[in-house]
């Protein structure tokens, strides 16, 4: 019935066995989005911070079978150095104790690259969900553009700027 379905849905959100952690290595972006809530005033995840998540890892990484990550923020890419820091401690950890690494991030895609998408990739951090922004005169075309993505490359015409380079960033990573 749909409430055993419901019932279940919860109970999986309570399991004991996975950590699942959202974390916005900062709140600055390099957009700035009519709809977003964000007011930018936090910078960069201080060290204090960062030390603490690592600690968190460290000690629950004994008692669960899988770690996830979402990456949030702001845009979250404005900030590898956090992203590669943290994911290179709970990789060790996952790695050291059999745990399931897993992650994904909401980006606008701008600071998407081969080169981080493959060293993401490496640590099990390869979902997206990207948004296709910008400024206002581009807004009719971006939002035919995301009905077209999913058709191939050859539909890929009416994708402007940052968004057809994050696309072929992602096939480029995927067809590895």
């Amino acid at each position: 019935s749909m409430n055993d379905v419901k019932r279940k849905s919860v109970l999986s959100t309570l399991d004991p066995k996975k950590l699942e952690l959202i974390l916005y290595p900062t709140e600055q972006c390099n957009f700035r989005c009519t709809y977003c809530y964000e007011d930018f005033s936090l910078g960069k995840m201080t060290p204090d911070i960062i030390s603490g998540i690592k600690s968190l890892i460290t000690e629950r990484i004994g008692t669960i079978n899988l770690l996830q990550i979402s990456w949030f923020g702001g845009e979250p890419l404005a900030a590898k150095d956090v992203i590669y820091e943290v994911c290179e401690h709970a990789q060790r950890e996952c790695d050291k104790h059999g745990v399931l690494f897993a992650g994904n991030f909401t980006t606008n895609g701008y600071f998407l690259d081969v080169e981080t998408a493959r060293r993401l990739q490496g640590y099990s951090q390869g979902r997206y969900q990207i948004s296709l922004d910008g400024y206002a005169d581009e807004w009719p075309q971006q939002a035919k553009a995301w009905t077209y993505v999913n058709h191939g490359k050859d539909r890929l015409g009416i994708l402007t700027g940052v968004h057809e380079r994050m696309f072929y960033t992602l096939l480029d990573v995927t067809d590895d």
